[in-house]
């Protein structure tokens, strides 16, 4: 039954880890973005709904 899943492990001994700014970089980078998306979309939406009455 074990055998159906993967062993879940760490990066490999030699690669280096990545910054801990550079992480929360992307981090901040995808927030941003998903906030921006959802304001735009309901930014637009309201819109519709404006020009719809």
């Amino acid at each position: 039954m074990a055998d159906r899943f993967p062993e879940i492990t760490g990066p490999p001994e030699g690669e280096e880890k990545r910054p801990l700014w550079k992480k929360l970089a992307w981090f901040a980078a995808l927030s941003l973005g998903g906030l921006l998306a959802v304001s735009g979309l309901a930014y637009v939406l309201r819109g519709a709904l404006l020009i719809a009455q």
